[in-house]
């Protein structure tokens, strides 16, 4: 059997985050091609590629189908859920260090809102006034509330 060229690699998505249970070495995902061409792809432990461990190659499909049932019992789990989107969160507010360019962010989408209301009412203070112009004013009244909780939250 030889290797797979770099072109015809398979993502393997599991490479390095699964473990070999005889040598705790991680296992690498490895591709060949028998001698009729049909293509295989595997699992290997680093320590087996080295000959110094026994575990054998482990196909990649059943291993990855078994992985992916298994995230999406915990996954789908509704306290499991609520834990993650908590973690998730906890995350982001540990990461985001800059508070004050997200305010001013918003200020800034408030100013915009802000002018947007001043051009209606000037559009309103020259004679033009339709039901069209009454809907366009709530938008950015909506807008700059839904701004202002945004900023106090």
């Amino acid at each position: 059997m030889k290797l797979v060229g770099e072109a015809d690699i398979a993502d393997y998505w599991l490479s390095g985050h699964i473990y070999c249970g005889l040598s705790g070495e991680t296992m690498q995902g490895i591709g060949g091609t028998s001698k009729n061409g049909k293509v295989f792809h595997y699992y290997s432990c680093k320590n087996h590629r080295k000959h110094k461990c026994s575990m054998p190659n482990r196909r990649k499909d059943p291993l990855e189908k078994i992985v992916l049932y298994f995230l999406q019992e915990v996954v789908g789990n509704p306290a499991n859920k609520l834990l993650t989107a908590s973690k998730c969160y906890e995350y982001y507010k540990s990461q985001k260090d800059d508070r004050g360019v997200y305010e001013a962010s918003v200020k800034v989408q408030m100013k915009d809102a802000g002018s947007k209301i001043n051009n209606l009412m000037k559009a309103i203070e020259a004679g033009i006034f339709t039901e069209a112009t009454a809907e366009r004013m709530k938008m950015p009244e909506n807008t700059k509330h839904r701004l202002q909780d945004a900023l106090i939250a």
